[in-house]
């Protein structure tokens, strides 16, 4: 069970040696293990045991003298357990030690039993009558010994209970500050919750005149955001109704002008084939001239062929004849190979003439048909810009209407932003 000695040793105002001597009385007390208590312990009898009572008081001697005193059970104990540690001295443990040695020295007298009606010699008179003074020395030391320590104590007893009172009235006032801080605390807690439900009440007037504003506001805005939202609708249905009329318009434009366009494409059509069967005709004019041309250039190759077969027959007949006759066939056949180169001759250069005149009219058709073909492309080409024109008119129109519909658009959102005001 713990003890108030204990809870001592956590105050900070009492010296280690006040502690200390404060703990051990009162573990003393609560345990029983205090001097008075010690010395009753030992005096108390065993149970079932009876102190032998001596008649040395009443005997007497021949010599009239008194008996020794028979050393009882009790005061036959350690009689170190009888000294303080704390406050016992060298003297006083050597004086235990001499009644030690005195009770325990005669074996013979401690261990049989003393017939006190025989006669004692003188010696053994006076040697019990010296251990009856030391007995009676060592009783009278050993009480004066524990008046001192008695003494001691209660003077330590009387200042540890001032030390304890005067810690008892350190934590009394140190309660009392702490509860006039708490009531202190207390009264401050009480006005500032007075203090906060007055700035709450306000605060809750506030609001509701605040709320009650904010809901005038939200009504104001609704209603001329329904105002607002009627007349963008009703412009917003005038111009997609002048935007629908533009585009019929503009549709039916288109129609024509796709109609004109397909009637003039057509047209070119028509021309472009009829060029091409022109083309086509001329080629094979030109393909018949080629074949003229090359069967008559065959043919000049077959006389050149039959001329080299005769030449070569001319020359085997040469062989045959003499050399007059074929000096002569010489001459003559070279004449007819000059006759026949001239004309060979004549003939490539009509043949050159014709071609180079077959490729001038070659060329000239081919410059008409490119001419003809660059004033129909650019003819194209202006109907091609006059049509992006009328084309990015109505896209100019139609992106008028679709930003007034995305400004309408964005007018919405922003009227449906305001709507949780």
């Amino acid at each position: 069970m713990p003890s108030f000695a204990s809870s001592l040793y956590s105050g900070r105002h009492l010296t280690n040696e006040a502690r200390r001597r404060l703990a051990r009385l009162y573990f003393e007390a609560e345990q029983d293990d205090s001097l008075l208590a010690k010395i009753a312990r030992k005096t108390k009898p065993k149970p079932g045991e009876v102190l032998k009572q001596s008649d040395s008081k009443t005997h007497k001697t021949e010599q009239d003298r008194p008996s020794p005193k028979i050393v009882s059970k009790s005061m036959e104990t350690n009689v170190l357990s009888y000294v303080d540690s704390d406050t016992a001295t060298d003297f006083d443990h050597l004086i235990a030690e001499d009644l030690i040695r005195e009770q325990w020295g005669d074996k013979i007298r401690k261990t049989r039993h003393q017939d006190v009606a025989l006669p004692k010699t003188k010696e053994q008179a006076n040697w019990g009558s010296i251990i009856a003074f030391e007995q009676k020395q060592f009783e009278k030391s050993v009480q004066r010994l524990h008046k001192t320590q008695e003494e001691t104590k209660e003077q330590y007893r009387a200042s540890l209970q001032e030390q304890m009172r005067l810690h008892q009235e350190h934590e009394e006032s140190v309660q009392a500050a702490h509860q006039r801080e708490a009531a202190e605390k207390k009264k401050n807690l009480e006005i500032y919750m007075q203090q906060n439900k007055a700035i709450a009440e306000e605060k809750t007037k506030k609001l509701e005149m605040l709320k009650e504003s904010r809901l005038e506001q939200i009504h104001q805005r609704e209603v001329s955001r329904r105002k607002q939202k009627k007349e963008h609708h009703e412009m917003e249905q005038r111009a997609s109704e002048s935007l629908k009329k533009k585009l019929e318009h503009e549709k039916v434009q288109a129609a024509i002008l796709k109609n004109s366009n397909r009637k003039h494409q057509w047209q070119v059509i028509c021309e472009n084939n009829k060029e091409r069967a022109a083309k086509k005709a001329l080629a094979q004019e030109e393909v018949l001239k080629n074949k003229e041309v090359q069967q008559l250039y065959n043919d000049i190759k077959d006389k050149e062929e039959l001329e080299r077969r005769r030449v070569i027959e001319l020359r085997h007949i040469k062989q045959q004849h003499n050399d007059a006759g074929y000096e002569q066939i010489r001459l003559q056949r070279n004449e007819q190979l000059k006759l026949e180169d001239e004309r060979i001759a004549r003939d490539q250069e009509h043949i050159a003439r014709l071609e180079d005149q077959r490729q001038r009219e070659e060329a000239e058709a081919r410059q008409i048909a490119i001419d003809r073909d660059h004033s129909v492309l650019l003819q194209q080409i202006e109907e091609k810009i006059n049509r992006k024109a009328a084309m990015k008119k109505v896209g100019f129109l139609k992106s008028a209407a679709c930003r007034l519909n995305c400004k309408s658009r964005c007018i919405n959102w922003k009227l449906k932003r305001t709507d949780w005001i």
